[in-house]
């Protein structure tokens, strides 16, 4: 055992194996593999309301070196007139820089959550559509001084499968 029972959340292993993310439901640790290092709250942020029981824990996205790892942190009320979503980069000694924000809801506004390449770069995700229609697909362009949004499909049902490990690649399948 690395942490303490009901001490963990969802976590991920950087591509090396040294070092672990750990996602809880109001900040993010890192830990050594070995249980070593333990850096608790190299990010904070406020209980992000599920509308449920359950803790809504961001997923981390590691570097293929493992050097750093980005993060889609959603605001506290993903259904607020202003809700929105933060992207931070975090390197593996525990600096965490952010990398800028979009408006819109990101827990429950699509059938596809914000999925990040392994490179950080790119970010694909999807919002529903008026009504019943069907979800528009969008990737977003992520440098550390702004964000660069393409509507690239519009489809029913879409289910994002996730990135290739070079990054050059999104998967997707609809219904």
């Amino acid at each position: 055992s690395i942490l303490a029972a009901k001490q963990a959340g969802a976590f991920a292993a950087s591509p090396d194996g040294h070092t672990l993310a750990v996602s809880r439901g109001t900040g993010l640790d890192l830990i050594n593999a070995d249980g070593s290092n333990y850096r608790q709250n190299v990010l904070t942020f406020p209980a992000i309301a599920t509308y449920s029981e359950y803790t809504y824990k961001p997923g981390v996205q590691w570097s293929a070196d493992g050097s750093y790892f980005t993060v889609a942190v959603p605001s506290k009320d993903p259904m607020a007139a202003d809700a929105s979503v933060a992207f931070y980069r975090v390197s593996a000694d525990g600096k965490s820089t952010p990398w800028g924000t979009k408006g819109g809801n990101y827990v429950f506004g699509g059938n596809i959550a914000p999925q990040i390449a392994p490179d950080g770069a790119h970010v694909v995700y999807s919002l529903h559509g008026a009504g019943s229609g069907p979800d528009s697909l969008h990737m977003l362009s992520i440098t550390s001084d702004s964000l660069g949004d393409n509507a690239f499909d519009t489809q029913p049902g879409p289910t994002g499968w996730g990135w290739s490990p070079d990054s050059q690649v999104y998967a997707y399948s609809v219904l």
